[in-house]
């Protein structure tokens, strides 16, 4: 919001168009005014004083600030909310903006932060209050714009780089022959060793290819099909070390059809060949594990020396022939064919039953039983993946078979121990394994293959601390060898927080590092028992606790810091666990409650502190605070150590990830007392008043019966006005005073929550409406006011009817609108003029109802809540009653 500078030359208002309120003289909108729009505003705007301190906030500021208007304004500086960064160049515009004859730019950008550390990029606009020397300041947020504006740029700079920092090597020569180079990216010039683009257009592309025919062949592609697509090429470097390469290209044509040049691009695949050549070496010389390879339709492509050693059958045997259906038996065939056709609700068949799961997930694990040439079987793990091109195609499938008959038989030994690899253990969440007497890895699940990357088929059977290498990189013993030890012997190995549970054992250590990530890692073991109640191994569990440990090390960082200020904060404080132990006493705490720490902490719960009438009200409300996570107050009694009940103004939070409660008690037993003999002194000044008041209205019915006696009986004219004029003073003294016990008890009791429409036909219920009709369509509704509120309903209809002239009709309703509730009173009589509509509330002012009014004003005012006249003369009042948020509620439909 900018504010602009009066000019010079002020053009005077007629007298008849000024507003009720404006300064004499000055022309302008009244300060109230300028307050109301300042106030509402769409903008967060501020106004700070020369020493950059805040004089002003409206609501929007107040929102974005995350602070209260009150710890704000007179307490905070602007410079609170702008970010170190900024306050040099923050400091520079203020001092040229406020300073005579200075310059500051009228509209700049800085970080913004609020409450919490909350950042924001904001833009602001400044301008001086005019004949001050303070600053109004208008704040937008543009954070999501900044942040745009920032893709964009970064977007750019890679769109620039590009071409120039693609692995791929692109370029662009002519279709004539030798090929003249026109252009090349930095990717080519490093693949064939060309140290600059000069150099390369010294060079013609004939002089790459080792051999000149397969130029001739891309040609003659290009020139037929427009294109050629990852053809393989052998090529040679600028220094003629040889390469191997994938060539895409295609030509650009000009309008009449002929070729004006070849875009292409390059790829050096020099080391793919060579892996591939490495690969088919290596299927010669596994022989521990079986390779087989095949087309995308299944057909075997290779089987190696591995394979044939461990099925019996020679490569030529099977190769190009059969596909590895041919080495498995019917019965499993059958139920894995079944498996998938529930799974993917269709007919599954062939070697689907490879190809589909390696498809989706990327490959296909699990156990087989083979037939071998000779006609016995043999338990195999295998794994099924797809083979891919350059193109991300699928060419075929890779098998990896690795025998398990010992495994199997390590498992079968496990299970007359009650427990099934691939069963609960291989299912289980947390990472376990399990050995057998002997220490040889018999169960090793899916959830340590994933912490640790080792395979169970790499491990199983293995003994001698194979188990601890994944963990530690050496063998030595871990919790399952140390089941039956003494802690002092485990806590030699580095383990802590050691805990026995009948014949299991729980520690934590540090040092484990799977994968190469320290870790804090939790393990419980156990032994493992035999039919014959024989220890036939021992099982353990491990849990990654790591994110816990340093979470609850935080924590206790957090609280140290945090007890410190609580030791000196003036408000008795306590920490609240879980269970309603109280782990934490304040100085002021023990103060107030006259027990020492030693007496509490850890050994009282907060209800013991609680007068009995009053604990199931305060575990509704700890049980609130816990189900809203937000804190909240309230008063209570609470008890001393010698018995005393005292008041006490509670303030209950949750602390964030904690599961804690922070517990803040004032002692407000002093203001309580104070409060009820204030109470009583009005009580006996009421009652003397009532006392006097009786007395003044005897002697005034006394004086007005006599003036009337003395008019009834006839008198000269001057006498006859004296004396009326007497009688109209002692009517106006009778009603005054009448007032005065209407009134006497005005914020006298505590505000109650009352129903509106009910205060309303209360309010009504005396008056004389003779042929007005009074309609109120408001049920349900309730509002937070003083117990006088149905006199404020009176004096509105009451004033209705005795000055609306013409009127018929008045109308309650009621409406909840911008976080308020606005109740309207409505009649169709003459209305207030404009310039009275303000003043009727003034107690001097306006046909004798200014005090019905004012004291109307008051009544509501108790509790937050405003009232205004806002109808048009001639058409009738409108009467605005504007209730906050939180001063009303609905108890019925409305």
């Amino acid at each position: 919001m900018t504010i602009k500078k009066p000019k010079k030359t002020e053009k005077k208002t007629p007298s008849h168009k000024k507003k009720a309120g404006d300064a004499p003289g000055t022309g302008r909108v009244p300060d109230r005014d300028f307050q109301e729009i300042f106030d509402n505003a769409g903008i967060a705007s501020v106004v700070i004083g020369l020493d950059l301190s805040i004089v002003h906030a409206n609501s929007k500021f107040v929102e974005i600030s995350g602070y209260a208007l009150s710890d704000l304004e007179g307490k905070m500086r602007w410079t609170d909310f702008v970010v170190p960064e900024d306050l040099e160049k923050l400091g520079i515009y203020h001092t040229g903006l406020t300073k005579p004859g200075g310059w500051a730019p009228v509209q700049y950008s800085l970080t913004f932060t609020g409450r919490g550390g909350n950042k924001r990029d904001i833009s602001i606009v400044t301008s001086l209050v005019p004949s001050t020397r303070n600053v109004v300041i208008s704040l937008v947020d543009i954070t999501a714009r900044k942040k745009f504006e920032t893709m964009l740029r970064i977007n750019e700079e890679r769109y620039r780089t590009l071409v120039s920092t693609i692995s791929t090597g692109v370029f662009r020569t002519t279709c004539d022959h030798p090929g003249r180079f026109v252009w090349a990216n930095p990717a080519f010039l490093a693949i064939f060793g060309i140290k600059s683009l000069g150099e390369l257009l010294k060079c013609h592309m004939a002089e790459l290819y080792t051999v000149p025919s397969d130029r001739d062949r891309i040609i003659a592609d290009l020139r037929k099909d427009g294109f050629a697509k990852n053809s393989l090429i052998r090529a040679r470097k600028i220094d003629s070390t040889p390469l191997v390469v994938s060539l895409t290209s295609q030509v650009k044509k000009n309008a009449e059809g002929a070729i004006e040049w070849i875009d292409g691009t390059v790829e050096d695949i020099t080391d793919l060949v060579q892996a591939k050549s490495q690969f088919w070496e290596l299927m010669a010389a596994a022989t521990s594990y079986g390779i087989i390879t095949t087309d995308k339709e299944g057909v075997i492509t290779a089987f190696n020396a591995g394979a044939e050693g461990m099925l019996g059958y020679q490569s030529d045997e099977l190769t190009g022939r059969v596909t590895p259906l041919v080495i498995l038996t019917e019965t499993e065939i059958a139920a894995r064919t079944r498996k998938l056709a529930d799974e993917l609700g269709r007919s599954v068949i062939g070697f689907e039953i490879f190809s589909v799961q390696a498809l989706t997930s990327g490959s296909d694990d699990r156990e087989w039983t083979c037939i071998k040439k000779d006609g016995t079987s043999l338990s195999v793990s295998m794994n099924v993946t797809p083979l891919k091109d350059t193109g991300g195609s699928v060419v075929g499938y890779l098998f990896v078979i690795q025998e398990i008959t010992a495994k199997k038989r390590v498992e079968e030994s496990f299970r007359v121990a009650s427990l099934q690899m691939s069963g609960v253990i291989y299912n289980l969440p947390d990472a376990t394994f399990a050995i057998d007497r002997e220490g040889k890895v018999i169960a090793w699940n899916r959830a340590i293959e994933e912490l640790t990357g080792v395979k169970a088929m790499e491990i199983l059977g293995q003994g001698n601390y194979a188990y601890a290498v994944p963990f530690y990189g050496n063998r030595r013993p871990m919790l399952v060898d140390l089941v039956f030890s003494e802690d002092r012997k485990i806590e030699g190995w580095d383990y802590t927080g050691i805990e026995r549970s009948r014949n299991s054992l729980s520690a934590e250590t540090s040092s484990m590092k799977p994968q190469g990530r320290t870790l804090i890692m939790r393990g419980v073991a156990a032994p493992i028992y035999d039919k014959a109640g024989e220890i036939a191994g021992v099982i353990e569990s491990l849990l990654d606790v790591t994110t816990t440990r340093r979470r609850e090390h935080a924590i206790r960082d957090t609280l140290s810091r945090y007890q410190a200020i609580l030791d000196y904060t003036g408000a008795a404080t306590a920490i609240i666990e879980q269970d309603s132990t109280i782990s934490y006493i304040n100085p002021e705490f023990e103060k107030i409650t006259g027990y020492v720490k030693e007496e509490v902490e850890d050994r009282k719960k907060w209800m013991d502190f609680v007068i009995p009438e009053d604990v199931d009200r305060m575990r509704l409300y700890q049980g609130r605070v816990a189900q809203m996570n937000s804190p909240s107050t309230g008063e209570f009694r609470f008890i001393r150590w010698d018995g005393q009940v005292r008041n006490g103004y509670v303030t209950l939070a949750l602390i964030p990830d904690m599961k804690k409660f922070v517990f803040s008690i004032l002692d407000i037993t002093d203001k309580i007392q104070a409060e009820d003999a204030c109470l009583r002194a009005n009580k006996k000044l009421n009652f003397f008043n009532a006392i006097t008041r009786h007395e003044i209205l005897n002697h005034l019915t006394v004086l007005k019966g006599n003036l009337e006696l003395t008019l009834a009986h006839g008198t000269d004219e001057a006498t006859r006005v004296t004396l009326e004029k007497e009688l109209a003073a002692s009517n106006a003294i009778q009603a005054q005073i009448m007032f005065t016990r209407d009134y006497q008890d005005i914020g006298l009791q505590p505000p109650e929550w009352q129903d509106v429409g009910m205060a309303i036909h209360r309010g009504c219920a005396g008056l004389r409406l003779g042929e007005v009709r009074v309609e109120a369509d408001i049920q349900g509704v309730g509002i937070f006011a003083d117990k006088l509120l149905e006199r404020v309903f009176f004096h509105l209809v009451d004033n209705g009817v005795r000055y609306g002239e013409k009127i018929t009709r008045i109308r309650f309703s009621c409406n909840e609108s911008f976080e308020e509730l606005l109740i309207t009173c409505e009649d169709d009589g003459v209305g207030i003029p404009p310039g009275a509509k303000e003043k009727i509330f003034n107690h001097l002012f306006f046909r004798n109802v200014g005090l019905d009014m004012y004291l109307s004003r008051e009544i509501l005012s108790l509790t937050g809540i405003t009232i205004r006249e806002t109808g048009t003369f001639g058409k009738g009042a409108l009467f605005e009653i504007r209730v906050p948020k939180g001063a009303y509620r609905f108890t019925g439909s409305h």
